[in-house]
């Protein structure tokens, strides 16, 4: 029968002696795996007769009234073999109906007093119409059983059940439960069964909502200038949190954040306010990098994108100072002519004053 063990004994004579003996198994035709069963290694003696059992798992879906072929292989080493086909005749039980699948929503846990449905996928691998199938989904440890009613499913039909619905108990403790699913058909002489998995969450268990950012894009700079503009955080979470906004890597331009670091309440938010000086070297398009935090943990980093003039304006500054040099070289020859003439004067003094003998 499909979905049975297949117990294979095998009496094998040895007409040599050998170190390394193997006997295998091989059934033939199953399309989705290869069904095939192996002894461990043995030695043999001439003349000696030995009996081997082989066991191979027959699949539940594997199809039934119909021939396989068993192949047996002995082999010494990779010297040798020897093999022997039989036919091999699957069949199936009269009334017999399997469970495929337990469809629970929500799939990803359940909290304490809340409904989980299920739905059970069945199909019919018997012989025989089945009138009608009792389904049952019952969790033991949490004290829950639901069932419903599928009527006449044919030979190699797949049906599933009505929404049964499972209700948690509001003092059930979070973990791993486990569902069991029972088909009752043939009149209730004949069940099938199979157990899932499934998981009840903390009812304090949330999902942590992401921070909302706001801010102005596409900004108009000028390379030397400073210009501020403003960054709006929002927490939309239930606990307050201490959020931080940072530059990053922005090495064409002087950035301050102000503040560094607020603590923003459960639904308010706060405004940062971020100044821009782009290095007087830098024009063009560039995008300034801004990181959010929420403590020492890295939330989103955010993209601004800036246009840089170049500088147009006059550096009065440097003005100023040139003229300052200018006026000092002035200042100086001026001394430089002065103290020139007066040396002469003294000179054309001395020459009237001589006296003559």
């Amino acid at each position: 029968m499909n979905g049975e063990s297949l117990v294979i004994s095998l009496r094998m004579s040895a007409q040599e002696n050998f170190d390394d003996a193997r006997l295998m198994a091989f059934v033939e035709g199953y399309e989705h795996s290869t069904l095939v069963a192996s002894t461990e290694i043995f030695a043999v003696k001439n003349g000696i007769s030995y009996v081997k059992t082989l066991t191979i798992n027959l699949p539940t879906d594997m199809k039934s009234e119909k021939n396989y072929k068993l192949r047996i292989v002995g082999a010494n080493d990779l010297s040798g073999l020897t093999y022997k086909d039989y036919t091999l005749y699957i069949d199936t039980q009269r009334d017999r109906v399997d469970v495929l699948d337990l469809v629970m929503t929500p799939s990803s846990g359940v909290e304490p007093g809340q409904n989980l449905v299920s739905n059970v996928r069945l199909k019919n691998r018997g012989q025989q119409s089945q009138e009608s199938v009792k389904v049952t989904v019952e969790v033991s440890e949490l004290g829950v059983k639901e069932s419903s009613y599928l009527s006449n499913i044919n030979p190699n039909e797949v049906a599933t059940s009505d929404d049964m619905l499972l209700y948690v108990p509001e003092d059930a403790k979070a973990g791993e439960y486990v569902a069991k699913v029972t088909l009752s058909y043939n009149d209730g002489y004949t069940d099938s069964t199979k157990n899932y998995p499934f998981t009840v969450v903390s009812s304090k268990s949330f999902v942590e909502k992401s921070l909302l950012v706001s801010f102005k894009n596409n900004l108009d700079l000028t390379a030397g200038t400073a210009k501020t503009f403003d960054v709006v955080i929002a927490n939309p979470n239930s606990a307050s949190k201490p959020i931080s906004l940072a530059s990053v890597d922005n090495v064409w331009a002087d950035v301050e954040v102000t503040p560094s670091l607020a603590m923003v309440k459960a639904g308010e938010s706060t405004t940062f306010k971020v100044t821009v000086t782009p290095k007087t070297a830098v024009s063009g398009e560039k995008e300034l990098a801004l990181s959010v935090k929420d403590g020492a943990k890295s939330i989103s980093e955010i993209k601004v994108s800036t246009y840089i003039a170049p500088s147009s304006g006059i550096n009065w500054v440097n003005v100023a100072l040139a003229l300052l040099l200018i006026i000092a070289i002035i200042i100086l020859l001026a001394l430089v002519v002065t103290i020139a003439k007066r040396r002469n004067n003294n000179d054309d003094d001395s020459s009237s004053t001589e006296e003559y003998y």
